[in-house]
């Protein structure tokens, strides 16, 4: 049985959270119908069935049952005669805040709480998420849900066990593994990109690094004008992002050695960009992140950087940040995540080392990048800020 504290405690907060979602309804449809007091009754309900299972009233266990069929037959009742009244979303909200009204009830108050405000947040924001959502071409959702196919449906019957074949260990779980997270990074770089689309050149700059800086750079190119500079220096902030994000990932210890120079090394576009942040207005359209084709291709890829990588931490581990280097020109991204498969081979000096070889790897691809696809006025900053990069990854080896 509760104290006379902890009951009314609850009533209080339950009719409380109810409260705010009415208002929300109020103020935002400008209808008195469902308001503050409808919602904060139904949370009111749902707390004091909820707290009467505590006293030893006959069958008291089964009051919340009934009061979810009351409020879903309610619920379908007023669907049936006043939807075009109240909405969908409305009416929807009725049993949901009747089971928040029952979190309260029985103590489950963060959940509860936790629960209201991320409902207010989708409600307050229903225009914008529906003019976002119709800003996406089918065939991105599309590429979406075979996302979510293959990482809740495929990669979950994946063998746990690593296969061994001639010394050599290959963890497809794992390698799935750090292809999804790459193809998530990736897919939430382009969501915001989509989202974004008339931000700074500044925003789209660094979505675009996070998703491939070389792209970035050569997309820049086109466009011989300051804004075009700024959008690459933030392409090249992006991609070092990126890095350090996998880097946690996968080899965290390397990541907490290499966390100044990740600091660094970003800082060096980001004053770049400080002193012409006036250039700052673009829009960049970004390729899709993610397909099944897409995939397979980031599959075989990092299957090649990986069995690289531990046919030289097998036969030479002292080799491994020199490789890094050579496999970082054609990804950081790639051989970062790869090292995660060898780290417990090679020292953690010789895999920070590989980190940081392999970044300078990609600092000279992006470099030649630049001088390919882009005139003098465009990759001269470029090269300079690459080359700051470059000669502060060389001092940072050092000191390693």
């Amino acid at each position: 049985m509760l104290s006379t504290l902890d009951f009314l405690i609850r009533i209080i907060v339950a009719a409380a959270l109810g409260l705010l979602v009415g208002s929300e309804r109020e103020k935002s449809l400008k209808q008195r119908l469902a308001g503050p007091r409808t919602f904060s009754i139904i949370c009111l309900l749902g707390s004091l069935l909820s707290v009467l299972t505590y006293y030893n009233f006959p069958l008291s266990e089964y009051f919340p049952i009934v009061g979810m069929i009351a409020i879903f037959s309610y619920t379908y009742y007023a669907y049936r005669t006043g939807r075009k009244i109240l909405g969908m979303t409305t009416l929807m909200l009725f049993p949901i805040i009747y089971l928040i009204g029952l979190f309260v009830g029985f103590g489950f108050f963060i959940q509860a709480v936790a629960s209201i405000f991320i409902l207010l947040a989708l409600l307050v924001s229903g225009k914008t998420l529906h003019e976002k959502i119709e800003s996406l071409r089918s065939s991105e959702i599309n590429e979406m849900i075979e996302f979510g196919l293959i990482l809740f449906v495929i990669y979950p019957l994946l063998p746990k066990e690593p296969i061994v074949f001639n010394g050599f260990v290959i963890d497809l779980f794992i390698l799935f593994a750090f292809i999804l997270l790459l193809s998530l990074i990736n897919l939430l770089a382009f969501i915001s990109s989509r989202i974004f689309k008339r931000a700074s050149v500044i925003l789209t700059g660094f979505i675009s690094g996070v998703i491939s800086s070389t792209v970035a750079i050569i997309f820049f190119a086109k466009h011989n004008k300051k804004s075009g500079i700024v959008g690459a220096g933030a392409s090249i902030m992006g991609s070092f992002a990126r890095n350090a994000i996998l880097l946690l990932a996968v080899i965290p210890q390397d990541f907490v050695l290499l966390f100044p120079y990740f600091i660094g090394i970003t800082a060096i576009p980001a004053i770049f960009i400080f002193r012409e942040r006036r250039y700052a207005r673009t829009k960049m359209v970004v390729k899709q992140p993610f397909s099944l084709f897409g995939g397979i291709k980031i599959a075989v890829t990092l299957f090649i950087c990986i069995v690289f990588l531990q046919l030289i931490s097998t036969y030479s581990p002292s080799s491994v940040p020199m490789a890094s280097l050579f496999s970082g020109s054609v990804s950081s991204a790639y051989t970062i995540l790869s090292l995660g498969t060898i780290s417990d081979r090679v020292s953690l000096i010789i895999s920070a080392r590989a980190v940081v070889l392999a970044i300078m790897g990609s600092t000279i691809s992006t470099a030649l990048a630049a001088v390919m696809y882009g005139n003098k006025k465009y990759y001269q900053p470029i090269i300079l800020q690459l080359l700051i990069s470059f000669l502060f990854s060389g001092l940072y080896l050092i000191f390693i």
